[in-house]
């Protein structure tokens, strides 16, 4: 492996800046939404229909008033006023952890394209198994099954394999780079936030088969030290 000047790409992506502000538009949009949310729940409980009414179904005759005594409805706001502030406050940290995000992204970019990062075979594969076992798990939460849904769109596991190889590989050089930066600036996480979360993990799949603790600890070792190496090119100005 030949690591690139990371420093350099992360000083160059921390100066990029992104759109912080939130928009009057943007609150009324979401406040829209959420008042067609409310339509959608309320005409699917009269009509004890199995399925919801679609949005664009919804008339704006059918939204509920936005007033005070609405919103109280919806959490621990005094007034509209109120709400509309806790509307704007939640979009601005939408949008910051979403800057933030792109941020992390173009640094990577930038690492990976000055580095020269050599994957094996089997780190490539692994990869692979775990995208197509979150997706699989994705289709699972809609209450198909995923043979069902490979069938409904003419596809194979292999066809997956096949388009995501190029994806993997980038996640497969990402950790390792991830890795190879942390090893340099000897970045380690730290043990107590280890545990921490390995019981937690552990405490919430208690009971499950294939749940090694062994296992969770590697992984969330990685985890936590991979986001303090992001910490520290964070830190790169």
């Amino acid at each position: 492996m030949k690591l690139g000047d990371y420093k350099k790409a992360a000083k160059k992506a921390n100066a990029e800046t992104y759109e912080t502000d939130v928009t009057d538009e943007e609150v009324a949009e979401t406040i829209t939404n959420l008042r067609k949310m409310r339509a959608q729940q309320d005409a699917l409980k009269e009509s004890q229909e199995e399925q919801p009414p679609s949005w664009n179904d919804i008339k704006d005759e059918d939204l509920p008033e936005l007033t005070d005594d609405w919103v109280k409805t919806l959490g621990n706001f005094e007034n509209v006023a109120a709400f509309e502030t806790k509307i704007k406050e939640n979009l601005a940290m939408e949008k910051e952890a979403k800057n933030n995000e792109k941020r992390r992204i173009a640094m990577i970019e930038g690492i990976l394209e000055a580095s020269e990062i050599e994957v094996p075979k089997a780190m490539a594969d692994y990869e692979l198994d775990k995208m197509l076992h979150e997706f699989e798990g994705n289709i699972a939460m809609t209450g198909m099954l995923f043979d069902d849904y490979l069938k409904s769109i003419n596809k194979t596991r292999d066809d997956y394999r096949t388009e995501w190889a190029d994806q993997a590989t980038k996640r497969a050089k990402t950790e390792l780079a991830l890795t190879e930066i942390a090893r340099k600036e000897n970045i380690q996480a730290d043990d107590e936030a280890i545990e921490s979360e390995v019981n937690t993990i552990m405490d919430r799949y208690q009971g499950q088969q294939g749940i090694e603790e062994n296992n969770v600890r590697a992984y969330v070792a990685t985890v936590l030290t991979h986001q303090k190496v992001f910490e520290f090119l964070e830190g790169q100005k």
